[in-house]
């Protein structure tokens, strides 16, 4: 697998390829991250019963395959919540290739065989130039309350 480094990646004159780890780590310590927690997650779950969570990241590895394992790992009756770089904010943020983006319609094809609700949503950002666009779903595994 090859792993090529941030657009915004520092030059540091070595011809060898960086180490993709300490460049993500140096990446996002740079990052402004939010305090308050996502207010569309928070508005899904608040009435939701008190359980277990999983919490994934999704790195450059196989796309379909981490969602397939995501999908798996939700209980009959468990929620499942995605948000991600939309395909509207490619140029803006998150990976430079729009292949990797999400779409309404890439999400619900990716938490296939679960229903799915998707939209997207305009994000401000401080200090950037315009909003950012994300990619949203909410599953609900048959059984679920909502």
């Amino acid at each position: 697998m090859t792993t090529t480094p941030p657009r915004d990646a520092p030059d540091t004159g070595d011809d060898r390829a960086p180490d993709p780890g300490a460049v993500w780590d140096e990446r996002y310590a740079a990052t402004v991250w939010p305090e308050a927690p996502d207010e569309t997650l928070a508005d899904l779950v608040t009435p939701l019963r008190a359980g277990r969570a999983l919490d994934l990241g999704c790195g450059p590895e196989d796309r379909a395959g981490f969602f397939a394992r995501a999908v798996a790992a939700v209980a009959p009756g468990g929620h499942c919540y995605v948000v991600g770089h939309h395909l509207d904010s490619l140029g803006l943020a998150g990976p430079p290739h729009a292949e990797r983006l999400l779409t309404e319609g890439r999400l619900v094809a990716l938490l296939d065989p679960l229903p799915v609700q998707a939209s997207r949503q305009l994000r401000e950002v401080p200090g950037a130039s315009e909003p950012l666009v994300d990619a949203i779903a909410w599953a609900s595994a048959p059984g679920g309350r909502r």
